[in-house]
């Protein structure tokens, strides 16, 4: 995938799962759905980045991208959650927040 497709890929990702997590709140019926929608969106965009920086970057690049990765996997757990009607999901989404929030300064 090009640059633009993964970046325009995040960007909806990021979107559908706020939209999401935010519907959640009002108690709408289909935000886990969406929230799901754009954690997939998410996974596939991470997927593809970790594949394409671990042939071509060094060590402190490619065990960003593992983090960043392991965090887009606690999104995973949170839309697990959410179709549980569990409220651990909040806590996950936080935890990805965070740790995404953390890495985001650590990347050059």
């Amino acid at each position: 995938m090009k640059n633009e497709k993964l970046k325009n890929l995040f960007i909806i990702g990021a979107a559908l799962t706020l939209t999401g997590a935010v519907l959640s709140a009002f108690n709408v019926s289909y935000a886990a759905y969406i929230f799901s929608a754009g954690v997939v969106g998410l996974v596939v965009v991470r997927l593809v980045s970790l594949y394409k920086q671990h042939s071509t970057a060094d060590v402190r690049i490619r065990r960003l991208h593992n983090l960043q990765f392991i965090a887009t996997l606690v999104l995973v757990a949170a839309a697990y959650f959410m179709f549980k009607n569990n409220n651990v999901w909040v806590v996950a989404l936080l935890i990805y927040a965070v740790v995404t929030l953390f890495l985001s300064f650590r990347e050059k």
